[in-house]
């Protein structure tokens, strides 16, 4: 009980300056899969953009890029990974427009 008191009362610790830039690679992994199990559930690609800048100035292809590499050696599921793949394909087709001559 004085043990709460001191850490809850007496001395709280406050957070500041915090970002999801700041997370491990296998929490930010975790994350950018979160947002590619969002994006195949609604199409919006605009959300996933908003949602991977969270993790920093990089285009949102980097995260999910990186985020595949990263599931691989953390054992993803094929599931897991076909979701960041399909996240990866949609913003690489929004990269790299098909010009019709």
């Amino acid at each position: 009980m004085v043990g709460v008191y001191f850490g809850w009362i007496h001395t709280p610790q406050t957070i500041s300056n915090t970002s999801l830039s700041a997370l491990r690679a296998d929490y930010a992994t975790d994350y950018v899969l979160m947002v590619a199990e969002t994006y195949e559930g609604n199409n919006d690609l605009a959300l996933a953009s908003y949602q991977l800048a969270y993790l920093g100035g990089e285009k949102p292809l980097f995260f999910v890029q990186k985020a595949i590499i990263s599931g691989e050696s953390l054992g993803y599921t094929v599931e897991d990974m076909v979701s960041l793949a399909t996240l990866a394909s949609a913003f690489q087709t929004l990269d790299n427009p098909v010009k019709t001559p």
